[in-house]
């Protein structure tokens, strides 16, 4: 029996959500969404939290909900570190980041990943607890719990596995506002970064170079 994913891409411009049939061999797409992210004074992860109204649930239930984190939201390094003892890998990685993150250590949520691409480095992301507790909230306050809160800049590598995953791949995502690369090697991701510039800027850029009229451009 094919389960049920609810996948939501939370874009400054709109918010994404895909509905898929996921089986043992299989992945369909059973339904695409796109809700208008409204304006307003309010920051951008809340305006984007707030489109969620908008989302159409199926009757029969979601066995599974992950909503990738805004690239912005999200920290995320590439510390070698010389590993030992795996068991003191958690210790080290919180000594690393605490000392190289502009954030009280006490206040986030990170998580670490070998990188066998790079040896002697481990890939971590890291976000502030209250950054994770706002999605959750806003989900829960449509009767939602999302499983996975994935970093978005981290998560192209599965679109790759089921195709050609030799070499290493350069992927750029370009939104409305942030534009997300992620390096990936043999279908893996080894480190990803977000870049606060993207199509906006680019129309943007267009239209005061010709002198014409957004919309134009």
């Amino acid at each position: 029996m094919a389960q049920m994913v609810l996948g939501i891409d939370l874009g400054s411009h709109s918010v994404k959500v895909a509905r898929l049939e996921v089986g043992m061999r299989k992945v369909e797409v059973a339904h695409l969404q796109t809700l208008p992210v409204p304006s307003g004074p309010e920051p951008q992860l809340t305006r984007s939290l707030d489109a969620l109204q908008g989302l159409e649930l199926p009757d029969s239930g979601v066995d599974l909900i992950t909503i990738g984190l805004p690239g912005d939201k999200v920290l995320q390094r590439l510390f070698k570190i010389p590993v030992t003892d795996a068991r003191r890998l958690a210790a080290m990685v919180e000594n690393e980041l605490a000392d190289d993150i502009p954030w009280d250590i006490d206040d986030v949520l990170f998580d670490h990943a070998m990188a066998p691409q790079v040896p002697g480095h481990v890939l971590v992301v890291a976000t502030r607890s209250e950054t994770v507790g706002e999605v959750i909230q806003a989900c829960e306050a449509l009767e939602m719990t999302p499983r996975n809160i994935p970093p978005a800049p981290l998560s192209y590598g599965p679109l790759l596995q089921h195709g050609d995953a030799e070499g290493v791949t350069l992927v750029a995502d370009i939104g409305h506002r942030l534009t997300n690369l992620c390096l990936i090697s043999e279908g893996k991701p080894v480190t990803a970064r977000t870049i606060s510039r993207g199509g906006f800027h680019l129309t943007d850029a267009i239209r005061r170079a010709f002198q014409i009229s957004f919309d134009e451009a």
